[in-house]
């Protein structure tokens, strides 16, 4: 990295999600959140969420990485690459 290159500041997930602190239990009463709600063993909607999550952020490198690659070999980024 060249020394008058910024880093990228990356805001931090608790500013950009948001854990609900009552949900609704299986009788339909709400209840405040345990711990064991939110592990990803236990749940299969959490572990979808969290690899939704992933994915998404995933191909959001990739194709800012594609776009890099791209600026570097032709000069300007090729809107013609479509994300995986």
């Amino acid at each position: 990295m060249a020394l008058n290159e910024k880093k990228e500041k990356i805001p931090s997930s608790s500013s950009r999600y948001k854990i609900e602190q009552i949900i609704e239990d299986s009788d339909g009463k709400l209840r405040p959140v345990r711990p064991e709600d939110l592990y990803i063993d236990n749940h299969p909607g959490v572990r979808d969420t969290f690899k939704m999550i992933y994915e998404r952020q995933k191909a959001k490198y990739l194709e800012s990485k594609r776009e890099r690659i791209s600026k570097d070999i032709i000069g300007k980024p090729d809107k013609k690459l479509k994300p995986l």
